[in-house]
């Protein structure tokens, strides 16, 4: 993890909690752990590698999510999400970009997290009908977002097999 971003974060949960010394420490020896873990994982080829590490990765970003609320929590809870979906935890990414969309509305990594939970929806649960959502939500709400064309296609080709989606090119061309 960035240690910018790490001296950022300590400084906004101690800044916005006014903690005692003790509750500062724990925080910094959460930091430290996840980034620790975070080193690990980027050292694998795959993250299945280092499933333990990103098993207490993902649960280290939950517990400092719930006590300190920081501009950097949305990335740590984006991280996780995609950290989840790396280990095929799927419902659980689902739900960590749910919560960022919920509790930080006006985050700039709203857009993405809409996205990507529609895309896990569709490529990973086969859940159509709920990704069809999410996409049309991203689309109607973030028309000039760079993933735009991208939801667009994906919603477009949704439920869609890799026969039907052949067949469609050849026709096409």
């Amino acid at each position: 993890m960035n240690k910018t971003l790490i001296c950022f974060l300590i400084f906004i949960c101690s800044y916005l909690n006014s903690s005692s010394a003790q509750s500062n420490k724990e925080l910094l020896v959460t930091l430290n752990k996840l980034s620790e873990l975070e080193h690990v994982m980027k050292k694998a080829v795959d993250v299945n590698e280092a499933k333990e590490e990103a098993i207490a990765y993902i649960k280290l970003i939950k517990t400092l999510n719930k006590d300190y609320r920081a501009e950097a929590i949305p990335v740590l809870l984006f991280r996780a999400g995609d950290v989840s979906t790396g280990i095929g935890a799927f419902d659980q990414a689902i739900a960590l970009w749910e919560y960022l969309v919920e509790e930080y509305p006006d985050h700039e990594l709203k857009a993405r997290a809409i996205f990507f939970q529609g895309f896990v929806l569709d490529t990973k649960q086969q859940k159509y009908d709920e990704a069809r959502q999410k996409y049309e939500y991203f689309l109607s709400n973030f028309p000039t977002h760079e993933l735009n064309s991208s939801a667009r296609m994906l919603w477009s080709q949704l439920g869609s097999s890799d026969a039907d989606l052949l067949n469609k090119i050849k026709s096409d061309n």
